[in-house]
């Protein structure tokens, strides 16, 4: 199960890089369409969104237990639970910005070049939002298979091993 402890450090590490990305995409589609884009950006806020909630939360989850003096504390299910509706807003996000990319923008072949940065930015938002998904929904499979094979096992998922570095 050490496994579990670095896959998961790793995991909320690449999700919060990738959501650092994502929002900076949908802040600046949002900044630049002022007056340009008259299409629905709603793919915009919603990355920008996701990517507040990921930026925030997933950095508090870990740091919180850092914090700990004893074996991590974070309820497997709230981790789950939570996870995967990030998981499911940045599908959203990433969906909704495919939508305006095949319709609006077609192939980026714009003239403006306006239009042509926005959609790049698009573009870049969609790769950045479903590599967030798949970072978290992988994580969130490994952790309810861990979690399942340790009640399985009687045992409980953060307390059956010790943490490295951690008073024991």
């Amino acid at each position: 199960m050490k496994w579990l402890i670095y896959f998961r450090e790793t995991a909320l590490t690449l999700a919060t890089i990738t959501a650092i990305i994502a929002h900076a995409m949908g802040s600046l589609t949002i900044n630049q369409s002022v007056g340009v884009l008259t299409a629905d950006i709603t793919y915009a806020h919603i990355g920008v969104g996701a990517g507040v909630a990921t930026i925030l939360s997933l950095p508090m989850i870990l740091l919180y237990d850092m914090a700990q003096e004893r074996s991590y504390s974070a309820t497997v299910l709230f981790e789950l639970v939570w996870n995967i509706g990030l998981s499911v807003v940045w599908i959203v996000a990433g969906v909704k910005a495919m939508g305006i990319t095949g319709s609006m923008f077609k192939d980026c072949s714009a003239t403006s070049t306006a239009l042509f940065g926005l959609c790049q930015d698009a573009n870049t938002l969609v790769q950045f939002a479903f590599a967030s998904a798949a970072i978290l929904m992988v994580y969130s499979a490994a952790l309810g298979f861990a979690a399942t094979s340790a009640a399985a096992g009687g045992k409980p998922i953060w307390t059956s091993f010790p943490l490295p570095g951690k008073k024991h």
